[in-house]
């Protein structure tokens, strides 16, 4: 009896893991390094400098005191870029 309800209990942390990860967002701080292409999609070379990045992690830039971002509204204290759709590591696709 115990071994089924045990079981049942892993199924749904399972379960709840694969449905609330797709939702979790892992924030993180990147640096950029390389510009691969420029216009749609935008290809770009990154340094994880902390946290994690995963696929579907929206991208947003922050506005950090003073600093002007030409593309940003007077006020605003983000701008969101994009997410990512997929990660390479040494021109191995990651999953």
């Amino acid at each position: 009896m115990t071994d089924y309800f045990t079981k049942y209990v892993n199924e749904v942390r399972e379960e709840r893991k694969a449905k609330e990860g797709k939702e979790a967002v892992f924030p993180c701080v990147l640096k950029q390094v390389a510009t691969f292409r420029k216009s749609d999609p935008v290809v770009l070379g990154v340094d994880v400098e902390s946290g994690v990045i995963k696929i579907g992690t929206p991208l947003v830039v922050y506005r950090v005191g003073e600093v002007n971002i030409d593309l940003m509204q007077k006020g605003d204290k983000q701008m969101k870029l994009g997410i990512v759709e997929s990660i390479e590591h040494n021109h191995k696709k990651l999953k």
